[in-house]
């Protein structure tokens, strides 16, 4: 079994949650089920705080470029394959 073969494992069978920050209020409905809380005080403000966050300024560079080039982009798409593969695959099962 390879690696990526047993991650996939791990997600399907160790994890009662899968989430993805690209559907925040899928991922705050699916929370607020796991722990039964949606109808609560506590289920109103998770739900408020996971469907407008804040965004955070701390890891943001003042001289980020606009965009990679291309070369860049494929050493990263190749040294993150697995990861990549991963996540695709956890995306198709699990974002619905």
């Amino acid at each position: 079994q390879t690696h990526l073969d047993h991650a996939k494992d791990n997600l399907l069978h160790d994890f009662d949650l899968v989430c993805f920050l690209d559907n925040l209020p899928l991922c705050a409905r699916a929370i607020q089920n796991a722990f039964q809380f949606s109808n609560t005080f506590e289920g109103r403000l998770f739900n408020a705080s996971m469907m407008n966050p804040k965004p955070s300024s701390k890891f943001i560079t003042k001289s980020r470029p606009e965009s990679l080039d291309n070369e860049t982009m494929a050493r990263f798409r190749a040294v993150n394959n697995l990861d990549i593969e991963l996540y695709d695959w956890a995306f198709s099962k699990f974002a619905h």
